[in-house]
């Protein structure tokens, strides 16, 4: 392997002086602000909004839609809201954030 293996989406949004780590993935319409820093083999999904100075360590999940059992008695109907993290949050190493936290 010549280089290590990133996907941004086209439709994802980068702020000024990020930094990605090896193995990342960017979904669509996510929003990274300015100064973010993301670590090796993240996942961001769709929609999900990182603030300026954001810092998410290596092995996170962010913005992912639950997905109750069928036994469940949470029903969710359609999509819910994306992932919104505020500015200068530190999200630690294998964080699972799922949409619809908010910072």
């Amino acid at each position: 392997m010549d280089k290590p293996i990133n996907h941004v989406h086209p439709a994802a949004t980068i702020g000024e002086n990020c930094r990605i780590a090896w193995f990342t993935v960017i979904m669509e319409h996510v929003c990274l602000g300015q100064d973010v820093t993301v670590g090796h083999n993240v996942t961001i999904y769709p929609g999900t909004v990182l603030g300026d100075g954001v810092t998410v360590g290596d092995n996170s999940v962010l913005g992912k839609q639950p997905k109750p059992a069928k036994t469940s008695t949470v029903k969710i109907e359609g999509e819910l809201p994306p992932l919104v993290i505020g500015a200068n949050t530190i999200i630690g190493t294998g964080a699972v954030l799922p949409s619809p936290c908010r910072e």
